[in-house]
Parts: structure tokens; C-alpha cells; sequence
């Protein structure tokens, strides 16, 4: 609606009627004073009427300027003076939400449209100072010997970090805390200048900020940093050089400069101080602290925060994207990523669909909010993956806040799965689609500005880079092992080198074989001819093909494979004539292996070398029947699964096709305990269960160890032995391991022969139990032990893995059994020694580890009833440990163990504890009092700020319920000064006593009283 008043024209009115009413008392006066001198003829009555007139008009006039007095101030000073001032103010503060000005004329109405026009154009603008000046914050100084200094006291610092961050919102910012690199000397005032002085100099383009922290240590904020790498070397220059200009001398010591520093955004403002003080606690001298922190959650923040998000979750993408080899590091480790953009945007999925193979369409990896799957592989939509990459925008994005704002071409896919709301990114390498990223909601929509849409592009960029990335190495690393094994089976040689020196850069596997002492990086002529100049026949310098013997054969060594000789050169070596070498070939032309003449080679090189070592033969009892069921096409397929399988373990050089079903391998100078882990191994990759064309088949080997060179002085002496022993031992299918010269015959598989032993123990009786002491955190009593069965295994003198004895306990479903029988022995030994002593020392309980399967006889409660009431234990004595996880898994079934398990006088400990499944809250509502952490989080803590948070988080809840905190795993001082104020209970680890017998347990008992 337009405005027809006007303030102008109002005031003009005013103006016009004072001037009227002034001319007409003017007039009057004159009149008045005529009359008056006679002038006219005097009559009283138009003397006083005159009189009247000049008063009326007097008061009309004062009246008349009262009221342009009154608008001046309404209009004038209120409405225009005041308000612009404000704007101003407003102005000076960057804020660009105007106090708007009263619409009632239409001079204000342009004013407002002036106004607006500012904000339009400005309030989306970020704008910042080069320098600032903090005199307008309340500062209070620290004291020092009643003299009142430049540094800001310890609570004025950290009270003003937000106050700093305002100030300097759109830079990277760092705050540091320096001191000497012993935590015992303090800075004097004299010190503490000199220190600022120095610093100052070296951020001199920097704004500089110190506070007090304590007698120690200083706190700084250096405002608007260049990089991470410029804050390194500025600190480094300065931490180098203070030391050599000013030190201070304690005890004849020079004492030089610590400095720890964290970066906003990297620590938000709320992290700054516990990211300070944790990275205080590493001993290097510059510690600069990125946490890994991409979890936070989408609130009311300013673009600038959000942009430091970004700043956050890139900085995070990318030192993970850096770690990605292959598709396990990229699943593992970079995939999560979705997880914290899921969480910040507040989406219900995540994930990403992969074009498998360049074939077909599947499920890559999801991550859901709400425990269901928005795609599955099995029943994935192809019409919908067709849509979306037909109607992705050109920066191959398709963004959508409502359902409503899809096309019906579109949404009519998006209706099969309930999608309302999401953002989906194609990925291409080159011009073809390699996958969709996507993040999606069902049943609501998404409020999101221009900046939100920008960071997931953004993500989905860096997303696609690695992604591609890691396709391009698969590709590379499958064309490098097809040119291998072409290679290997035409009996041709390979290697490259600079043109300029010679140097030997890539040599092929077959190569190698024939140097084994091969070096990449020496020159060529020594390396492969044993030359000490280069070749005067070199194809290089000759352009014409080189004929060389090599190895004792002839070969054509040519450029035909190079295609640019100011590359790299690549040099091809042909046998000359490929007949003679029939019987001497390196390689299997089936499995890529070394044939059996290279076998023979290898062990005539470790006799002449006087080498010890083992022969390890893996015979394939069953190969006539797999080649009978699935062919021979199949079999090798097999047979190279399996053996790709083991080159990742093992050198393939070593590898050889000793027969057609047996396979080879020589473990030189090494150890017979290493050569049983190895069988251990080749035998599981080897007994893989495959499904070929709907048939089941497994290769069930026979191993078969010899050691070498035993008495044997030539290989064909040697050969002759392993010919005999391997048919001593008609086929079977046992999968028995065999240690010829030792008469060992077991099982081959780790899990049967581990379980052989132990049910020989259990049905001796002959076993030991390992007692990890628990302690107190103050360290001055024993609280308890957690108990672990001991078995020896006698072929290689040691005892059994713990994890390995647990894993087949659970596998062979004997979990209640062992447990008891753990129950029975602590029992002996708690009787057989003075239980008196136990209360003395304080140790209260001892700890067993279950789990789940140990519920699965629903008579278990009535069974470990006698057995407890067999046994002489105080109540409470025993506690089962169990997994977190494993108990949330099966929570329905495990909700009423403890107070089940309390009746018969056991406590439950929740153990490997992280929190997400199974809350304090939960714990202390089914009478759980004890979790012991996850030992990841304590091996980690001095590396991970985020770890010692979420012990922080845990411990306080678990304080606030009454339930205690076992923190597991501590190995070194480090960890134990980080958890040294933190409410933890009791803990365990190798800082303080590793596990012992029960013996050495009494001894270290007398070491502590209640």
C-alpha cells in the first residue's frame, strides 16, 4: 500500500499557519498602536477587542509550537534520531537486523526500503577484522607478589574463549598451553614475560592473548593461524630457540619450552579446555591435538559454525581417506564418515549403492538411526537406481526437502521405499556410474538452507574421490596379478629402469625367482647380469635386440614393450627357445605357483648355504573327488582362492606345486613352533567350504612337516626321504598333521587340535587357572583377580591363548562345563589356603568370563545351585563377566540372570562396556553394580582425547548409580595420569601385576592389607 502522508508537508502546515498567525498579531498590533496615538479615534471597547485578538493569537502561536515541538520529538528524534542511531550501532557490529522505522510516512516508508535493501545485500556476507582489540571485554588480571600484571587470571581466560571466538569466528584460532618440559619447574613473572615476549615476536602478524593457568604454565590464544603446518613450524621455531636465549638454570639444569596446542574449530568451543589439558599430558615438545570428532549434531548455529564443522568432518575424511589400501581399510575405516553427516543432518539412512563390477547394482553398506534398512541387497528397486542417475542435476545431485518437490517420474520410486525427504550423489569414474551415495528420511521432511545443500555436496565429493581412488588400485592391483601370471606362464622375464643411471625400478615375480637377493633401486647389470658396467650390447644404447644367457639359458631381452623412451624403459626377456626348458619351468601354468623344478633349486641353494629349516608338504586327500563332483576348471579355482589366500601371509616365492595334489612350502631358518602356527594357517585357508553350482565342497588336507638338512648331505638324498615318509601315510581324511622327525601326530586344524587338549585336561584334571590381580585405584589394596583357564600346549612349550581356549569353549558348546570346573578349582585353593587371609588382604571376589552360551541349558540356575552350595565361598565370591554386546544381543533371554544368578550367590560384570547398548540405567534396573570398560578405550587414551571423554561420561553415570568402573588394559604411566582424576574404581593391567598362578597370588597378597 503506497503512502500518501507525509511528516514534510505536516511540519510545512505547522510552519505556514505560525507564520499566518504571526503576521495577523502584527497586523493587530500595528492597529492597536494607531489607536492608541491617536493616530484613530480612541474607543475603549476596540482597544480591549484588539487586546483579546493579540492574546487568542499569542496562545494560538504558543499552541502551534507546542505541537511541532511534540512531532519534532515523535518524528524527529525518536523514530528517526534514535532509531539510525541504533542502526548504526547495529552497523558497527556487523548485524544487519535493523530497527525498522514507523511506516507512517511515506519519507520512513523509503527509509525502510533502504534498510532492507542493506540487509539483502549484507546479511549473508561474513565479515571480519585483520586485527581486533579486546579492551571492550572485562578482563581481570593475574597478581603476582601484590603486583598486578598483563596476564589474564585462569577463570578471566577461560571464561572469555567464547568472548575470543566470537571475536574471530571465521578463522582458525589456536590455544596453547606453555611451560618448561619438566612438569616441576615454576615460572616466575620474569619468566612467564619473557616467554610472552618471544611468542609475541614470533605470531607478530598475529593477535595475542595470555592468561595464567597455573605456577607452571601459561594458557595463549593466537588468533587467525595460517595452517596446521604454519602453526608447526612457528612453534617449532619457537620452542628451539628459547632455550638458547633465555633459560633459567634450576639444580644446574637448563630447562626448555613444552607447548601443546588444539585448534578451533577441530575442539569446539566447549572442548577447547579438555582437549588443552589432555594434550598437556603427552611429553613431546610441540603436541598439536586434531580430535576425531564428527558426531556432533545439527543445531540453531551461524553459517560460520557450520562451516567449521565442515572444517571438522573434511579435516577428519581425509586422514582417513589416507589410510585407505583396500576395500576392508575403506569399509572400516572411511565408510563411518556417513555415520557422523547422518547424525549432524539428523537423516534416518545412509549409504552408499555400488555398480558392482561395472555389472550389476547392489548394496554397498547402510547405516540406519532406527535399526531397520531403507535398501535391501536382495530386493533393491534397479528402476529406482535408473531414476535417480536419469534425473541427478549437473552436478550429479538430486536435493529434495519434500516428496512434493520430485517430479512424479521420480517419486513414484521414492514412494516404493516411503522416501519423503534426502539427498542422493552419483558417483562416475570417467563416464561411468561406479555408484549412488545417498542419505534419505522416510515419513517427514528436512529444513536445510544453501550451506547444509553445499556441505554434503561437498562430502559427497571427497566421498567420491577416495571411492574412485580405491576402485583404480583394485583395477591396477588385478592388471598387475593377470600380468604376473602371464608372466609366469609363457617363461618370460620383465623389469624396468631410468634411462639416465641404470637403476633397476619394477622386476617381475619370475625375475625374482631366479635373484633371490634381487635388489630394486641397484643397477640392472649387477643386480640381473652380475655385470660391474652396463651391457655393451643394451638394447638402450643399441636399438637392436640383446641375446643374453641367463640363468643357463639363451634369452632375447627387447624394447618392444616400451612406448616412450623418455619414461620409464621396460625391458622384455624371451627364452630363445621355449622346448628345452619343458621340465625345468618356474611356474605352474594352472596355479601361478613355482613348479617343482624351482622346489629342487631352493632347497640345493639352503644345503649349499648350510641353512636349517622346514619342508611343509600339504597333500589334498579328497582332489579326486572335488575334480569328479565340480571339475577341473573348478578345482584350480579352488586350489588358487586358496593359495592367493596364503601369499597373503607368506612369501609366494616359497610357495611350490610339489605333485599334482600336493602343495609345497620351505620355511627357511625357522623355528619349529612358527612352522606349526604357519601349517595352523595354510590348513584353514586351505579347508575353505565352497559352493560351486549349488555342490558343497571342502579340499581336506594332510600336512606333513620335515626339517632339513638333517644328516642328508645332497637334495636327491633329502627328496628320497620325503618320498618315503609321504607314503608311509596312506590317504585320509583325518586332517592330521604330521611332525615326521618329531613322531607328532595331531590334528592340523588349530580349533580340533586346542580342543583335544583341553578335553585331555579336563578328563586328567590336569589344569591351571591364571589370576589377574585387580586393584584398587589408589593402589594400596587388592581387590580381587579375574580368572582364566591355563592349558599347555607341550609341542610348542607354551600355554594356549586365552581368546583361541574361549572361542572353542563357546564352539564346542562347553561353556557352563568349564566354568564350573573353574568354580571347583578356585574353591580348592581359596580352602586349601587360609580364607582369613583373603579378608584381611581386602580381595573380595573373583572374576570368571562367560558368556552367553553359558544360559543355553534352561537347568543351568538349578544345576550351578549345587555346585554352589558344594563349595565353601562367601556369597558374592565369584562374580561371570560377559561382553556388553553379547548380553544386548540376547538381553530377552539374559534380563533375569542377574538376580538369578544372585540367588545362588554369583555377581554379574559387564564387560568390554562402551555404553551404546546397554545403558547405566539399564544395569543398575537388573541389579548389574560392576562394568570393566572396554580395554580398546584405555589403549588408545593417549591418542585419542574422544576415548578419555567417554570414560569421563561413563564414569560419572556410573558414579551417580552406584555402580563401580573397572578400567582394564593399562600399560604404561601415560594412561594412568589421564584416568588419575576420573571416578574409577578399580584397575587391572601390566603397569601393575601381570597374571600369575595362585601361588605367586598369596605371595602378593601379604604385600596389602584392607
Amino acid at each position: 500500500m503506497v503512502k500518501t502522508k507525509s511528516f514534510v508537508k505536516d511540519i510545512k502546515k505547522f510552519e505556514i499557519a505560525r507564520l499566518i498567525t504571526a503576521i495577523v498579531i502584527c497586523l493587530i498590533g500595528i492597529v492597536f498602536l494607531l489607536f492608541t496615538l491617536n493616530v484613530f479615534a480612541t474607543n475603549i471597547y476596540v482597544l480591549i477587542i484588539l487586546v483579546c485578538l493579540i492574546i487568542l493569537l499569542a496562545v494560538g502561536e504558543f499552541v502551534i509550537s507546542l505541537k511541532i515541538r511534540k512531532y519534532e520529538k515523535q518524528t524527529l528524534y525518536n523514530n528517526l534520531y534514535l532509531k539510525t542511531l541504533n542502526n548504526f550501532d547495529n552497523i558497527s557490529k556487523v548485524n544487519f537486523n535493523f530497527d525498522k522505522y514507523s511506516e507512517l510516512d511515506t519519507e520512513f516508508d523509503e527509509l525502510n526500503g533502504l534498510l532492507q535493501d542493506i540487509q539483502d545485500k549484507y546479511q549473508d556476507i561474513i565479515f571480519y577484522k585483520k586485527h581486533v582489540d579486546f579492551k571492550d571485554l572485562k578482563f581481570i588480571y593475574q597478581i603476582y607478589e601484590s603486583q598486578q600484571s598483563v596476564i589474564l587470571s585462569k577463570d578471566s581466560f577461560i571464561k572469555n574463549i567464547p568472548n575470543f571466538i566470537d571475536e574471530s569466528f571465521a578463522f582458525r584460532n589456536a590455544f596453547l598451553i606453555v611451560r618448561f618440559s619438566d612438569n616441576n619447574v615454576k615460572l616466575s613473572l620474569e619468566e612467564s614475560m619473557g616467554i610472552i615476549k618471544q611468542l609475541k615476536e614470533v605470531f607478530k602478524k598475529n593477535d595475542v592473548v595470555v592468561g595464567y593457568r597455573d605456577e607452571f604454565s601459561l594458557f595463549f590464544f593466537i588468533r587467525n593461524i595460517d595452517s596446521l603446518h604454519s602453526l608447526d613450524y612457528l612453534l617449532n621455531y619457537f620452542v628451539k630457540n628459547y632455550h638458547h636465549l633465555e633459560y633459567s638454570l634450576t639444580n644446574n639444569e637448563c630447562n626448555t619450552i613444552k607447548v601443546s596446542a588444539v585448534i578451533y574449530p577441530y575442539s569446539s568451543e566447549k572442548e577447547i579446555v579438555n582437549d588443552l589439558y589432555y594434550v598437556n599430558k603427552k611429553s613431546n615438545p610441540i603436541d598439536i591435538f586434531i580430535p576425531s570428532r564428527i558426531s556432533d549434531k545439527k543445531g540453531i548455529e551461524s553459517q560460520v559454525e557450520r562451516l567449521s564443522y565442515l572444517s571438522k568432518v573434511t579435516e577428519n575424511m581425509l586422514s582417513l581417506g589416507d589410510r585407505v589400501q583396500n576395500e576392508t581399510n575403506f569399509k572400516d575405516n572411511f565408510m563411518p564418515t556417513l555415520k557422523g553427516i547422518l547424525n549432524y543432518f539428523d537423516y534416518d539412512y545412509c549409504g552408499f549403492i555400488i555398480n558392482k563390477y561395472f555389472v550389476h547394482y547392489e548394496l554397498y553398506d547402510e547405516f540406519s538411526k532406527k535399526g531397520d534398512n531403507l535398501f535391501k541387497a536382495s530386493d533393491l528397486n534397479l528402476d529406482l537406481v535408473s531414476a535417480l542417475i536419469g534425473h541427478s542435476d549437473k552436478d550429479n545431485s538430486i536435493y529434495f526437502t519434500s516428496r512434493d518437490n520430485v517430479s512424479p517420474e521420480l517419486g513414484k520410486f521414492l514412494d516404493i521405499y516411503h522416501i519423503t525427504s534426502g539427498y542422493f550423489y552419483v558417483v562416475y569414474l570417467k563416464d561411468q556410474v561406479v555408484g549412488i551415495l545417498y542419505f534419505a528420511n522416510k515419513e517427514h521432511e528436512v529444513y536445510t538452507d544453501f550451506l547444509d545443500r553445499e556441505l554434503l555436496f561437498y562430502y559427497s565429493v571427497i566421498y567420491r574421490s577416495f571411492f574412485n581412488e580405491l576402485l583404480l588400485v583394485e583395477q591396477t592391483n588385478d592388471s598387475i596379478i593377470t600380468l604376473k601370471n602371464l608372466l609366469k606362464i609363457t617363461l618370460n622375464q620383465l623389469y624396468s629402469i631410468n634411462k639416465d643411471d641404470y637403476k633397476l625400478i619394477t622386476a617381475s615375480d619370475s625375475l625374482k625367482s631366479y635373484r633371490k637377493n634381487l635388489k630394486l633401486g641397484g643397477y640392472c647389470y649387477k643386480e640381473i647380469y652380475g655385470l660391474d658396467k652396463p651391457c655393451s650390447d643394451c638394447p638402450l644404447k643399441t636399438n637392436h635386440n640383446k641375446e643374453s644367457l641367463f640363468d643357463k639359458e639363451k634369452y632375447i631381452s627387447s624394447l618392444k614393450l616400451t612406448n616412450n623412451k623418455e619414461k620409464v624403459i621396460t625391458i622384455l626377456m624371451e627364452p630363445l627357445k621355449k622346448d628345452e626348458l619343458i621340465g625345468r619351468e618356474r611356474y605352474d601354468v594352472n596355479l601361478f605357483i613355482n613348479a617343482y623344478y624351482p622346489f629342487l633349486q631352493s632347497l640345493n641353494n639352503h644345503f649349499d648355504s648350510k641353512s636349517k629349516g622346514y619342508v611343509v608338504l600339504c597333500r589334498i586327500e579328497n582332489s579326486n573327488d572335488i575334480l569328479t563332483k565340480v571339475g577341473e576348471v573348478n578345482y584350480n579355482i579352488m586350489l588358487r582362492d586358496a593359495i592367493r589366500k596364503i601369499s597373503e601371509v607368506f612369501n609366494a616365492n616359497e610357495m611350490y606345486l610339489y605333485n599334482s595334489n600336493t602343495i609345497g612350502f620351505i620355511f627357511n631358518e625357522v623355528g619349529l613352533s612358527t612352522t606349526y602356527d604357519n601349517c595352523e594357517l595354510i590348513n584353514h585357508f586351505i579347508k575353505h567350504l565352497y559352493n560351486i553350482d549349488g555342490v558343497d565342497v571342502r579340499m581336506m588336507p594332510s600336512i606333513f612337516i620335515m626339517s632339513y638338512p638333517l644328516d642328508f648331505d645332497n637334495v636327491p638324498a633329502f627328496v628320497r626321504y620325503i618320498e618315503t615318509n609321504l607314503s608311509k601315510f596312506k590317504p585320509n581324511l583325518q586332517n592330521k598333521l604330521y611332525a615326521i622327525e618329531q613322531h607328532v601326530e595331531r590334528f592340523a586344524s588349530k580349533t580340533d587340535y586346542t580342543f583335544s587338549l583341553l578335553e585331555s585336561a579336563y578328563k586328567d584334571k590336569n589344569f591351571d587357572l591364571d589370576y589377574l590381580p585387580i586393584l584398587n585405584k589408589d593402589l594400596k589394596s587388592l581387590e580381587g583377580a579375574i580368572v582364566t583357564l591355563k592349558v599347555k600346549d607341550n609341542l610348542r612349550g607354551t600355554d594356549i591363548n586365552h581368546d583361541d581356549l574361549f572361542e572353542i569353549i563357546t564352539k564346542e558348546d562347553k561353556m557352563f562345563t568349564y566354568t564350573t570346573l573353574m568354580i571347583e578349582l578356585i574353591n580348592n585353593s581359596y580352602n586349601n589356603y587360609d580364607p582369613n587371609a583373603f579378608r584381611v588382604s581386602g580381595l573380595s571376589h573373583f572374576i570368571i568370563r562367560i558368556n552367553s552360551s553359558f544360559f543355553k541349558d534352561p537347568k543351568y540356575l538349578e544345576k550351578l545351585a549345587v555346585i554352589t552350595q558344594k563349595v565353601a565361598l562367601p556369597n558374592g565370591f565369584i562374580s561371570f563377566v560377559i561382553d556388553e554386546n553379547d548380553f544386548a544381543k540376547n538381553i530377552g533371554e539374559l534380563a533375569k540372570a542377574p538376580s538369578d544368578l544372585a540367588s545362588v550367590g554369583i555377581k554379574v560384570v559387564l564387560s568390554k562396556y562402551l555404553g551404546d547398548e546397554v545403558s547405566l540405567s539399564k544395569c543398575n534396573e537388573l541389579g548389574i553394580h560392576e562394568v570393566e570398560l572396554k580395554g580398546d578405550l584405555i589403549v588408545a587414551l593417549a591418542d585419542n582425547a574422544t576415548n578419555l571423554a567417554s570414560i569421563q561420561k561413563i564414569a560419572n553415570e556410573a558414579k551417580a548409580y552406584g555402580i563401580e568402573l573397572i578400567a582394564p588394559s593399562i600399560t604404561n604411566k601415560d594412561q594412568m595420569d589421564l584416568l588419575k582424576d576420573i571416578n574409577i574404581n578399580y584397575v587391572t593391567g601390566d603397569l601393575f601385576e601381570k597374571g600369575m598362578n595362585f601361588t605367586d597370588l598369596v605371595k602378593l597378597l601379604k604385600n596389602y592389607s584392607k
